[in-house]
């Protein structure tokens, strides 16, 4: 499973308060990091084909609001799909993770 950015951030400040007050050491609070950094990037197969929306897109990428979707859409950074039946727009997993690695 992915760890996303965030998430290692709300990790990573709960480590410096630990290791504030003595609870860990910094040395250990490094190798937590450390372990962290390295869980893969895709879960399976089946999570990269995973449809999700333009807000949890934004999320992903750390935006704070949808219209950076709408520009990487129309720098052709990503492939937006439409579901004609229901009128939603989604976006493949994949191409936010493949985005995500190109940036960090």
């Amino acid at each position: 499973m992915e760890v996303r950015a965030e998430t290692k951030k709300i990790f990573k400040d709960y480590g410096k308060n630990l290791v504030n007050a003595g609870l860990i050491s910094h040395g250990e609070l490094k190798e937590a990091l450390s372990r962290l950094s390295k869980t893969p990037k895709f879960a399976d197969e089946t999570t990269s084909k995973k449809l999700i929306s333009k807000r949890e897109a934004a999320s992903l990428l750390g935006y704070k609001n949808t219209r950076s979707i709408d520009r990487l859409e129309k720098k052709g950074y990503l492939e937006r799909i439409n579901n004609e039946i229901i009128g939603q727009v989604r976006y493949l997993y994949s191409d936010i993770m493949k985005l995500m690695s190109l940036v960090s």
